[in-house]
C-alpha cells in the first residue's frame, strides 16, 4: 500500500462510456459517431434511456 492509502493494483476492466438521449435515435446517432471517431470504444458504449418511453 502507498502512503495515500490506495492500492497498487491496476483496474482490469476497461472504462465504459454511457450515452443518454431523449429517444433511441439520439442514442444510436451518438453511438455511431463515437465508434467512428474512436474505434477503441467499440463494445464499451452503454445506452441509458427513460424507462417510460
Amino acid at each position: 500500500m502507498s502512503r495515500r492509502g490506495g492500492t497498487r493494483i491496476r483496474p482490469t476492466r476497461k472504462p465504459i462510456v454511457v450515452v443518454a438521449g431523449e429517444d433511441r435515435n439520439d442514442r444510436l446517432s451518438l453511438r455511431i459517431l463515437l465508434e467512428e471517431f474512436c474505434p477503441e470504444m467499440r463494445g464499451r458504449i452503454a445506452e441509458i434511456g427513460d424507462p417510460d418511453s
